[in-house]
């Protein structure tokens, strides 16, 4: 239990963003997403090495993914979705690109 109870704020504040949120299709996808991310570049590899440093590999992907997810799924105007969708995606591109390299160093 004593790992589960620093994750029962964000359990509570995804009560509240599906309840209260229009976003509710968005959010699904998102969690999904990046769940299926952090279990395939961190969680697996963490357990299989027993090195931490995958983390720094995954969360810029998971940038892209929220890039992602926000050109697919979101409504509005069509610029600034475009616009914030590719900001979104070179940041993470950028910095999942270094930590692959990184990586491949031995880093």
């Amino acid at each position: 239990m004593k790992y589960l109870n620093p994750l029962i704020p964000y359990f509570f504040g995804i009560v509240i963003l599906f309840t209260q949120s229009n976003f509710d299709r968005l959010l699904t996808i998102n969690l999904i997403l990046q769940s299926l991310l952090f279990l395939l570049v961190v969680c697996i590899p963490i357990y299989r090495t027993q090195r931490m440093s995958y983390v720094d590999i995954a969360w810029p992907w998971g940038l892209v993914v929220i890039g992602i997810v926000n050109y697919l799924y979101s409504d509005g105007s069509t610029i600034k979705i475009l616009l914030s969708s590719i900001i979104v995606c070179i940041i993470g591109l950028r910095m999942g690109i270094g930590a692959i390299s990184l990586w491949k160093k031995g880093y």
